[in-house]
């Protein structure tokens, strides 16, 4: 009898005491599943913000590369000009990085009372021109403060009888107006736009600084109305495109394609005294937009310790 009760002190010493207990097979306990449930979210979670930060720079994007204006000086020399009638769309998307100062460049044609195809800046004005439709002074000018470091499509459209413009899809600005659009043999630039050197004396107005992803020239009037869904990915080129770039080139290369055809090859960093070139640069820097998901993620972990 003594014997029995020492083996069920030991048997019931070696149950409570961890030390003594036999090898436990590995499995996971009910206390210890939420632990890893919360890990494993925890995970899923800083994987998404490494997503949004991704997707705040390129949101629904399918293109290579892009086209950075750093300086106001940065330009690129089109070969030839466009040939425009009695309509066209000037379109682009860009990002900028600063805000415009005064007349800023971003696509011009120019001869002098002959021809003027724009899209630019006038401080906080998003202005577009036609020489020929309306007078001279009948620049569209739409008040507006563009957001830096987000993508804008910017689009100048003329049907005819009214000049639009639209800031991603939504018309921000109209006038009536009529007339053909004047063609000549001149200056015909991205960025940097020597025009102002009519005198010979040097000078130039500045280009915008950021990135363009994308340029086209239309001898149509793409888009009317209210509102239009801006294309997610690089424009094509069909009959009416007069121009197009999307910068698709590889880093250190000189020129831009024309992707309509009609030779409208771009040098960069020529056409004037003072000159310099934009960089192309490969899709978003991925390095540089994780690099902010992780300072978010460590962000968010010290406001939930």
């Amino acid at each position: 009898m003594r014997v029995r009760q020492e083996r069920t002190k030991q048997s019931q010493a070696m149950n409570t005491d961890p030390t003594n207990s036999p090898e436990k097979p590995s499995f996971t306990t009910h206390t210890e599943m939420p632990n890893i449930m919360r890990t494993k979210t925890r995970r899923f979670s800083d994987v998404l913000v490494i997503l949004m930060a991704l997707a705040s720079f390129g949101a629904a994007r399918c293109r290579a590369g892009l086209a950075l204006f750093s300086n106001t000086s940065d330009t690129i020399n089109i070969a030839g000009n466009t040939s425009l009638g009695s309509a066209a769309t000037i379109e682009a998307r860009i990002y900028l990085t600063a805000s415009p100062i005064g007349p800023t460049n971003i696509y011009n044609e120019y001869a002098s009372a002959q021809q003027d195809k724009h899209l630019g800046f006038d401080g906080n004005e998003l202005d577009g021109f036609f020489f020929g439709v309306g007078t001279t002074a009948n620049t569209l000018r739409v008040l507006l403060t563009l957001s830096l470091n987000t993508w804008h499509q910017l689009a100048f459209v003329y049907d005819g009888s009214q000049e639009r413009m639209y800031l991603d899809g939504s018309l921000v600005g109209s006038q009536t107006v009529s007339g053909s659009i004047g063609n000549a043999s001149g200056i015909s630039v991205v960025g940097a736009d020597p025009r102002a050197d009519s005198t010979g004396a040097g000078g130039f107005d500045p280009s915008f600084r950021g990135y363009i992803d994308t340029l086209r020239v239309s001898n149509n009037a793409r888009y009317s109305g209210a509102s239009y869904t801006p294309v997610a990915g690089d424009l094509s080129s069909d009959a009416n495109t007069q121009l197009l770039y999307n910068f698709n080139e590889a880093p250190g290369s000189t020129t831009i394609a024309d992707l309509s055809g009609n030779g409208h090859t771009g040098t960069l960093g020529t056409g004037f005294t003072g000159s310099t070139s934009p960089q192309l640069v490969p899709e978003p820097a991925a390095i540089g937009l994780f690099s902010i998901g992780a300072a978010l993620i460590t962000a968010r972990r010290r406001r939930n310790r």
